[in-house]
């Protein structure tokens, strides 16, 4: 049930994204472009290791790390992981400064952005279809 509703979710947030796109809300929509990515880290990484990591303080970050170290230790493809690491951390920084820093985002840059995630997307969505 918790992989059905965080995929649900994850394909929400893309959606949203978009949505705030066309209206010109891109601060906004830097936050649902990053979740839409990381609830698909979250279902990864719980289907890999059978539990959540609840961690404190820092805990997208040491999801993604996880989710890097378990996809390495699966022998999942090298690139395909590099390219996972650059753009969900791309993600997460731009989520930050979108959330909580003194940055308004163009349109140029949230298509960027929004470009990164879908194809983040389609990238994690193919490892949780194949169950490594």
């Amino acid at each position: 049930m918790q992989n059905i509703l965080l995929l649900t979710k994850s394909e929400e947030n893309l959606k949203s994204a978009d949505i705030l796109i066309e209206h010109a809300h891109y601060n906004s929509s830097v936050h649902c472009a990053y979740y839409a990515c990381f609830q698909i880290v979250i279902l990864i990484t719980y289907n890999l290791q059978n539990t959540y990591n609840n961690g404190r303080g820092g805990s997208h970050e040491r999801m993604i790390n996880c989710l890097i170290t378990l996809l390495q230790d699966a022998n999942y493809d090298s690139d395909k992981i590099k390219v996972i690491h650059q753009n969900l951390t791309f993600l997460k920084k731009n989520r930050t400064k979108a959330d909580y820093k003194n940055v308004l985002f163009n349109e140029e840059k949230i298509k960027e952005i929004y470009i990164c995630a879908q194809n983040t997307q389609v990238l994690l969505k193919e490892i949780l279809d194949n169950k490594i």
